[in-house]
C-alpha cells in the first residue's frame, strides 16, 4: 500500500501490521494475508489464531537437549534404541528438523541427536569454566 493511503479499517490496518512483524512478509503481502482470511469461514481463522496462540503458550523445550516438544522430554531424548553416548550438536531446531527428515540411518535411530539449540562457545566472561550451560543459557566448553 502506498504511505499516503488510509486503511478503511484500523482492525484491518492492525492486522496488517502484526502479520507483516513475521520475517520476510512486507506490508503488501501482509495485506493480502489480511484480506485472504478475512474471506475465510470464521472457525478456520479462529483455529488458525489458536494454533499460534497454543504454540507461543504451551510449547515445551526438552530439558535435556532444548528441542521443541509438547512433552518435558522429546521423543529424541526418550527413543532407547538411539545410542546416547553420541551426540549431534546442532546450532537450532530447523537443524535438527533438517537432520531427522533426511532418514539417513547415519543419524536416524542411532545417533541421540540431542540438540543444544544454542550457540556453542569457548568460554564464559573471558574465563574459562568447563563444559556446561552458563547462567547465560548457552553451552560452553572447555579448550583444556
Amino acid at each position: 500500500m502506498n504511505p499516503k493511503e488510509q486503511y478503511p479499517s484500523k482492525l484491518l490496518e492492525d492486522a496488517v501490521e502484526a502479520i507483516g512483524s513475521l520475517p520476510g512478509v512486507g506490508k503488501r503481502s501482509a495485506l493480502r494475508l489480511a484480506l485472504h482470511l478475512l474471506r475465510q469461514p470464521s472457525e478456520s481463522v479462529h483455529h488458525f489464531a489458536d494454533a499460534i496462540v497454543h504454540l507461543r503458550d504451551d510449547v515445551k523445550y526438552c530439558k535435556e537437549c532444548w528441542m521443541i516438544s509438547d512433552d518435558d522430554v522429546c521423543s529424541i531424548c526418550c527413543d532407547k534404541s538411539r545410542d546416547h553416548n553420541e551426540i549431534c550438536v546442532v546450532e537450532n531446531v530447523r537443524d535438527v528438523m533438517s537432520i531427522e527428515n533426511t532418514g539417513q540411518a547415519g543419524f536416524q535411530n542411532r545417533e541421540a541427536c540431542e540438540v543444544f539449540g544454542l550457540r556453542v562457545c569457548g568460554s564464559h566472561n573471558g574465563s574459562q569454566r568447563g563444559c556446561g550451560r552458563g547462567d547465560d543459557g548457552l553451552l560452553h566448553l572447555s579448550s583444556d
